[in-house]
């Protein structure tokens, strides 16, 4: 079957993120057969994660994972887009030989970028403060769908992000 949920929940004490899953397609489901993926720890980018609980859900995400490689060649991106997180799992080659720094300038557009899977997207519906299994634990955010309009929770809206670079 296909999965339509996760569940992170960092032990033992929380917190823990409850997210729907949606147009998944798995490794072996891809068009092209990707190539072997490195067990390097991968670098992470994050992209829209602005607002309070977009940057816990970010701290969340990011513990799942162990400090990257300075030369790793996996990246794993978490792109927000209205609530909405797009998952991307790549790995990179970058051009051989030695070179100066104008051609290693250029020879970041010569970078291949390569998609092995899973890819999916994440909506995020419920966020707790405690573990799993804890009784009682606070909510820190939950999604109420039925709202006339919600805002947005994981990025703050675009005006907002301009006068805080003005004030700072």
């Amino acid at each position: 079957g296909e999965p339509d949920g996760m569940v992170v929940c960092h032990l033992p004490f929380g917190p823990t993120a409850y997210f729907g899953l949606s147009n998944v397609v798995l490794r072996h489901d891809l068009p092209e057969k990707p190539p072997t993926v490195s067990e390097a720890n991968p670098h992470l980018v994050f992209h829209g994660f602005t607002a309070k609980v977009g940057r816990r859900l970010k701290t969340v995400l990011q513990a799942l994972f162990p400090p990257p490689k300075q030369l790793g060649e996996r990246v794993i991106t978490f792109a927000n887009n209205h609530d909405t997180i797009h998952f991307r799992h790549h790995t990179f080659a970058r051009p051989r030989g030695a070179a100066s720094d104008e051609q290693k300038s250029k020879g970041a557009a010569k970078v291949e970028l390569h998609e092995c899977g899973p890819r999916f997207q994440m909506r995020l519906f419920r966020l707790e403060l405690g573990a799993i299994d804890m009784k009682g634990v606070e909510v820190e955010w939950v999604l109420r769908p039925y709202f006339n309009r919600q805002r947005e929770a994981l990025a703050e809206p675009e005006e907002d992000q301009d006068a805080d670079t003005a004030i700072k």
